[in-house]
């Protein structure tokens, strides 16, 4: 078990904890909230849709983030490229 102890700390730290509500309420949540919370560029992607100030998330980990997603994407919609 020390493993899954080790993965949630890893996982439920306050970092990781405002990572996941800004990932959560990305999706669940209307533009205009989104708009009042997050900020008014929310919409852009990667660190060009940040505010650092309300999201407390560094641009650098937004821009990992999306790269990290662009290549997910690639390697699922054309798996032998």
């Amino acid at each position: 078990m020390a493993g899954l102890d080790d993965w949630l700390q890893n996982h439920l730290s306050p970092k990781s904890f405002a990572s996941l509500c800004l990932v959560i309420g990305t999706f669940l949540y209307p533009s205009q909230i989104k708009q009042h919370w997050i900020g008014s560029g929310y919409h852009e992607e990667g660190p060009g849709g940040n505010d650092i100030t309300r999201t407390n998330v560094p641009n650098i980990r937004v821009a990992y983030r999306h790269e990290t997603l662009v290549e997910e994407l690639k390697h699922i919609l054309h798996p032998h490229e």
